[in-house]
Order: C-alpha cells, then sequence, then structure tokens
C-alpha cells in the first residue's frame, strides 16, 4: 500500500516561513508617511546602488529626480538644529553647456520650528564630468523663530545605478541667522 504525500501544506508553510526571512528590498518598498522614515528608506536603498559606470551614463535627454534633503546647522554658538526638506533635482544630459544639474528643495521643517517658508536652489558650478558634479545649495528660509536661515553651501554630486537612476548631493558651507553664522551640512538623495 502506498500513501500519498500532501505537499501542498508543506509547501505553503514553507514558503510562509521564507516569506518571512526575505526582507524587502528599500528600493522596492513603499516610502512611509514620516518623511524621516522616507528619506531613511531612500537612503538605504541608494546606498544599494554602485556608481553608474560612465559607459552607462545618459548622452541625451533629461530626468526628474525626487526625493529629500536633509541637513544640520548651527544656528548659534554652541548650538545645532537639523532640518528636512522636498527635493526636485533636473539633470540635463545634454553635451555642451546644458550638461547641468539644477533643483530647488522646498517643504523645509527643522528641529526647533516645524514649518519654515521658502526654498532653496540647487545648481552646479560646472558640467557632469562622467557620473559627477559640482554643487551649491543656496537660499533663504525663513520662520526660524523671528529670524531667518541663509545658506551658501558646496559641494558635489554623483549618480547611481544603472542609467543614473539615483542621485546624492552633499554640501558643507555656512548659515547665517541674525548677526550670527555658523556650519551647515546639507545632503539629497533622490530616484527617478
Amino acid at each position: 500500500m502506498h500513501t500519498k504525500l500532501k505537499l501542498t501544506p508543506v509547501a505553503t508553510v514553507a514558503a510562509l516561513v521564507l516569506s518571512g526571512c526575505m526582507s524587502e528590498s528599500p528600493c522596492d518598498a513603499p516610502l512611509p508617511g514620516s518623511r524621516v522614515a522616507a528619506a531613511g528608506q531612500m537612503t538605504d536603498c541608494l546606498s544599494t546602488m554602485s556608481a553608474t559606470p560612465v559607459a552607462m551614463m545618459p548622452t541625451s535627454g533629461g530626468a526628474t529626480y525626487n526625493g529629500y534633503v536633509t541637513g544640520t546647522f548651527t544656528p548659534s554658538a554652541g548650538t545645532s538644529d537639523s532640518l528636512i526638506g522636498d527635493a526636485t533635482l533636473t539633470a540635463d544630459f545634454t553635451p555642451g553647456a546644458a550638461n547641468a544639474v539644477s533643483g530647488t528643495l522646498s517643504n523645509f521643517a527643522a528641529g526647533n520650528d516645524p514649518t519654515l517658508s521658502g526654498t532653496l536652489t540647487v545648481g552646479t558650478s560646472g558640467l557632469i564630468v562622467g557620473n559627477a558634479f559640482n554643487a551649491t545649495i543656496n537660499g533663504t528660509l525663513s520662520g526660524y523663530g523671528p529670524d531667518s536661515l541663509v545658506f551658501a553651501t558646496n559641494g558635489g554630486g554623483g549618480f547611481l545605478g544603472d542609467n543614473a537612476q539615483g542621485v546624492t548631493v552633499a554640501t558643507t558651507g555656512s548659515v547665517t541667522v541674525g548677526a550670527y553664522t555658523g556650519t551647515a551640512g546639507l545632503a539629497i538623495v533622490a530616484r527617478k
């Protein structure tokens, strides 16, 4: 007498156990509602990507990248604060004068002031070279108590993943708050 084994329930249990062991890629998971958590997840996603090989960089057209800007700054001697905002960057891959990155950072909140108004502008101080570019982030945010935050930073950025799927930017420089000028560091993570 032969006994027929039913593998369907065993296979189902095994699949459920294995699915609990395998985590979803941070690039495939939906972004959480909190901007801080969403920025962290996007950072985790981009950290899984290598720098775009120069041979895989687009050579014409453009792309729009959406993501987040985070940063820290010193609003007065011996103090620090953080901020988060939304980032929209545009890359123009056309050779020549247009081969650059630009963008707008908006919808800011700081740790000490939950809502700031104004925008910061992202520009390139030069063209995209290979898979990298020099970047500046400048502008004024108001509503930080009675003062405004005036940022003047520069640094660099680069493209990540096949066909430049993602972009990161990191800048450092100054922030002026009233009569005080302190330091600032801003970072952008964004994807197509």
